[in-house]
């Protein structure tokens, strides 16, 4: 049996709905949602007391049931300063909350003492700057997840009742299964990035040999310009997606994206010159992206918190600046490595910014068979 949504009359009754404003259908339709996720009349006016309306309808849908907690109150479960709460809450990306904000809960708790037991086996700077890791990947997450119901099934059942409770209950319940996928995912990428060998491991970053590359699409600005967004927006879509399938695909790890380009990781750089041929090839001649191209390098890199650092990755970024479209260029401060089952032709050096002296380049392909 499914409970019935306040009517339009009741919540403005209760002063929480103005038929006459500007936004009375945004009004009417976010207390629905609250409603639908089961906050009642007297839970909605508590949070307009406390200027908390706009986000009741995030808490009551995944906020765990139990006991609340302000800030001090998380403090003293975890026997902890608040201060130091308030350091992790910052670390985690989250924004500062008022002292008498009740909006915490046992699992608030229980980060703040895993955080404490982790620096006692790591130290606390180090793992503050792991929680700041994972928080970056669980805002992306939770972005991900949000924009994924808002433009499927909630722009679906949009002011329906019926539509938009079954659309809440369903995505509540998706939600353990969404934890299980996270946890299996997450093991096993622990698997794949164990280390047998950390003797270049220093304090706070690893050091290695290997090579980095970055393709971006070519003339993005001018076609942002000239096309609709949602046809930019899908075709970023798939150029992200067939770069992550394709570096995975060649023993590679995607480190970033950024805009329109993706930086990848490599063990070598002809492995990485071959992701970068690849892709060149998937977006030739494609109906939207204006075609991709490609910088390449190699050299000791730094490695720290998912990302790195070092010349190479300087080198590499320049050099895709300096590639034709459709070409993908290897950048070297010295001669180049033995490029096995490619061919390199050499291009001009050039005077890259940041780099003293002329930079050794060449233009890749794929070796001609004889």
């Amino acid at each position: 049996m499914t409970r019935s949504l306040p009517t339009p009359e009741e919540l403005a009754a209760a002063g929480l709905y103005d038929p006459t404003a500007p936004d009375a259908q945004e009004q009417l339709h976010h207390l629905r949602v609250i409603a639908a996720r089961g906050g009642t009349v007297a839970d909605m006016q508590d949070a307009r007391r406390r200027g908390a309306i706009d986000r009741l309808a995030a808490e009551l849908l995944f906020l765990p049931p139990g006991p609340r907690y302000t800030l001090a109150g998380v403090a003293e479960r975890a026997g902890v300063d608040v201060e130091d709460v308030r350091e992790l809450r910052r670390a985690s990306g989250l924004p500062d909350a008022s002292d008498d904000d009740p909006r915490f809960t046992e699992g608030d708790v229980r980060v703040v003492q895993a955080v404490e037991a982790a620096a006692a086996l790591f130290g606390r700077p180090a793992t503050v700057q792991l929680l700041r890791v994972t928080a970056s990947s669980m805002t992306r997450v939770a972005d991900a997840a949000v924009s994924t119901f808002v433009t499927t099934v909630g722009a679906a059942s949009a002011m329906e009742d019926e539509a938009l409770l079954a659309a809440n209950h369903a995505a509540m319940a998706l939600y353990d299964e969404l934890l299980a996928v996270m946890d299996a995912v997450l093991r096993q990428h622990l698997v794949h990035q164990a280390r047998p060998n950390i003797s270049e491991a220093h304090a706070g970053f690893e050091a290695r040999d290997s090579a980095v590359g970055f393709v971006d699409v070519v003339g993005s600005t001018s076609m942002v310009q000239r096309l609709p967004l949602d046809d930019v927006g899908r075709a970023i879509a798939g150029f992200e997606s067939a770069a992550a399938d394709l570096v995975t695909a060649g023993g590679g790890r995607v480190i970033k994206f950024v805009g329109d380009e993706v930086m990848y990781g490599a063990g070598t750089v002809a492995e990485a010159c071959v992701v970068a041929l690849q892709l060149v090839e998937r977006f030739a001649g494609d109906p939207v992206l204006p075609g991709v191209r490609a910088g390449v390098a190699g050299g000791r890199l730094l490695l720290r918190d998912g990302d790195c650092f070092g010349p190479a990755v300087n080198l590499a970024a320049r050099a895709v600046k300096a590639a034709a479209p459709g070409a993908v260029v290897v950048a070297a401060l010295g001669p180049l490595e033995p490029l096995d089952g490619l061919r390199a032709t050499l291009l001009p050096p050039m005077d890259l910014a940041g780099f003293e002296g002329p930079v050794t380049l060449a233009e890749v392909a794929a070796a001609t068979r004889p």
